[in-house]
């Protein structure tokens, strides 16, 4: 389910107290209903603002999915989720672009893969893809 949140503020100054108010509002009913909220950008406002938030709380109904790092606190819809790591070309890679399975007897995290193979997370070999 989805809930838009809209004001009509006569100068960006006004709008801007608005969107604190209802930013703020929200996560009070949040907090009081002691909801579990993911919360991320959710791009340019229909507005004209050069942000807008989608609250989102992790349920096995809807139709979105959630991207999120328990690390940095990120959280997106898919949609909208971005990376800080470079893009990698798929096209440059060898051979027929189905998945390789790779024995890693023990490892069940891709980082402790990664200490097993002896290469850098960030690795970007054709070989490592």
């Amino acid at each position: 389910m989805m809930k838009d949140s809209y004001s009509f503020d006569i100068d960006a100054a006004g709008l801007d107290v608005s969107y604190k108010k209802h930013y703020d509002t929200y996560c009070r009913i949040f907090d009081r209903w002691r909801i579990e909220i993911h919360g991320g950008g959710g791009g340019f406002g229909s507005d004209g603002r050069k942000e807008s938030h989608e609250f989102m709380v992790r349920t096995p109904a809807g139709e979105d999915q959630i991207v999120s790092c328990d690390g940095c606190n990120y959280a997106a819809n898919m949609e909208k989720a971005t990376s800080k790591l470079e893009h990698v070309d798929d096209l440059t890679a060898e051979g027929d672009g189905k998945p390789l399975e790779v024995h890693t007897p023990g490892r069940r995290r891709l980082k402790m893969s990664h200490a097993f193979w002896g290469v850098s997370p960030r690795t970007r070999s054709k070989h490592w893809l």
